[in-house]
């Protein structure tokens, strides 16, 4: 079960959830049959797969053996014991996606006392914590709470890993997203620059992680006025977010793209040059230019925003 577990987790890191699943399950039955249905390590095998369910895009299959882990800890484990605050933190995040905003708080609320208590306030799981206090604070509209939740991991991560580790990409890309609606474009667009660079260096090229900070700083640097560099940076997110996403995914992808495009053209940065270079380089059959062209036409605004949810450190 403890190989089955390490290989789920190595394909969890790169982003392969569809591979992590099944070593987990398997890891699962083994640890039911060896040790039991209340046992410690039964609860652990549970909160890694559903980890890894809600990473892979599935909270409603994540949510049961996440709350079963819960109850299992609570039958072996001291009150005050760390461990749960993983699995608390992602049912937050379940919760979270599918809309209990209240609940979620509540326990990503209840897994940064687990950790502050246990590890003290400068410990990298304390900072995954606040990242997604920032998620549900952001949510349900309280902007600054999610800014200073940010600045604090920030800040948390940089003294313990340095300026440089992978795991900055979380907190950056989600700071430079609420100073953008905060209306700090130039702060933004610095974040999200840097956000970029430690992914590029620290993640596979087709990493969905990356994508996502590609998105947000194509909509930073159009909103700064630097349209061309933006609108490469649109260009490569959604390659990467095709070559990995399910149908479905590609198109909330394309159509949050599409936000970050008609969101340049209405205010005037998206020249006629910018944009047949643009058509150019994707070709006029490409289904965002064409989708585009119809929302110009018609005069209307896209169908759908670009999503304000923060990227989720899951995992701590």
């Amino acid at each position: 079960a403890r190989a089955l577990d390490a290989n789920g987790a190595l394909h969890a890191a790169q982003g392969r959830y569809a591979e992590a699943i099944p070593l987990y399950e398997e890891a699962l039955g083994l640890r039911r049959r060896a040790l039991g249905e209340v046992h410690r390590f039964t609860a652990d095998s549970l909160s890694n797969l559903g980890a890894a369910q809600f990473d892979g895009g599935d909270p409603a299959s994540a949510e049961a053996p996440l709350r079963e882990a819960l109850a299992i800890y609570a039958q072996v484990l001291p009150p005050d014991s760390p461990v749960p605050a993983k699995t608390l933190n992602n049912l937050g995040l379940v919760r979270h996606a599918r809309g209990d905003a209240s609940e979620a708080r509540s326990l990503i609320e209840r897994a940064l006392v687990l950790n502050r208590h246990a590890y003290g306030s400068e410990h990298a799981r304390v900072a995954g914590n606040l990242n997604n206090l920032a998620i549900v604070a952001e949510s349900g509209g309280d902007l600054a709470t999610a800014e200073a939740a940010l600045r604090e991991a920030l800040a948390i991560m940089q003294r313990s890993q340095g300026g440089a580790h992978t795991s900055l990409g979380f907190p950056l890309t989600n700071l430079g997203r609420i100073v953008l609606w905060r209306g700090q474009t130039a702060e933004s667009v610095a974040l999200l620059e840097r956000a970029t660079s430690i992914r590029r260096t620290g993640l596979p090229a087709q990493h969905p992680a990356l994508a996502e900070t590609l998105l947000w700083s194509s909509l930073a640097h159009c909103e700064a006025g630097q349209v061309p560099a933006g609108l490469r940076l649109l260009d490569e997110s959604t390659a990467i977010r095709r070559a990995r996403a399910t149908a479905g995914d590609a198109a909330l992808h394309d159509l949050r793209a599409l936000r970050t495009i008609c969101a340049a053209a209405d205010a005037q940065r998206l020249t006629q040059v910018e944009f047949a270079d643009w058509v150019g380089r994707r070709g006029a059959s490409d289904p965002l230019v064409r989708r585009y062209l119809q929302v110009i036409a018609q005069r209307t605004a896209p169908s759908a925003l670009p999503s304000r949810r923060l990227a989720s450190t899951a995992g701590n």
